[in-house]
């Protein structure tokens, strides 16, 4: 009975957002000797290849559906400040930066990691609807101590086609989508938008938004 009180009363304290998103974007902690990423190889891979991958079977899927429904409850606990440390999808809503995080570590065997390629590319697919081109898709590996870290990497950016005038539409902003994997284990799924400053841009569109578009 102790134990199960002691663990009502954790699950009200609020979470520092600060400090949940320093480990999930896995910074070091002060004053801790931490060895620095070892890069391996770092190669670009044609994501066009994958739009065949992306057949009308896959997006009828349950995997599809349940990894969706997913985020689209994570979302409506983080709008309604409901969300807490032990959720598998965690959100980013700041002046400069916005996005999610998926802990895939959290979602046990549910989902292979060919489902998880493939949600990340169908975003990309969803972005360039919206007028975003694809600058960068590439894989890096590295080493961080022990562990091997394998990353899919998507860098978009506004099609130039929609900064003719003043000012200039950045939609978004910039964004990046990573998938992690550590030791060949799927570890995160993370899609970050971060804005430009500048006066000369338009002020960039809000979080929900950018997860009406994702998740069309």
């Amino acid at each position: 009975m102790l134990w199960m009180k002691s663990s009502k009363k954790l699950k009200m304290q609020k979470i520092n957002p600060n400090k949940l998103w320093e480990w999930i974007l896995g910074r070091p902690q002060p004053k801790k000797a931490v060895d620095k990423p070892l890069q391996l190889i770092k190669e670009s891979f044609d994501y066009k290849e994958w739009d065949q991958k992306i057949n009308p079977s896959w997006l009828s899927s349950e995997n599809y559906s349940d990894l969706k429904s997913k985020i689209k409850c994570a979302f409506f606990h983080f709008k309604t400040g409901t969300h807490g440390f032990s959720d598998p999808v965690q959100y980013m809503d700041k002046d400069n930066s916005k996005g999610f995080v998926i802990l895939l570590s959290r979602l046990a065997k549910e989902y292979s990691l060919d489902d998880y390629r493939r949600f990340q590319h169908v975003i990309t697919q969803r972005l360039m609807d919206y007028r975003y081109v694809v600058k960068v898709s590439d894989i890096r590996s590295t080493y961080i101590g022990s562990q091997l870290q394998k990353t899919y990497r998507y860098y978009h950016k506004p099609s130039l086609k929609i900064q003719q005038s003043m000012p200039i539409n950045q939609l978004f902003g910039n964004i990046t989508t990573e998938l992690i994997l550590r030791d060949d284990e799927p570890y995160l799924l993370r899609i970050m938008a971060h804005k430009y400053s500048d006066r000369n841009y338009a002020d960039a569109e809000g979080l929900d938004k950018m997860m009406e578009v994702i998740l069309s």
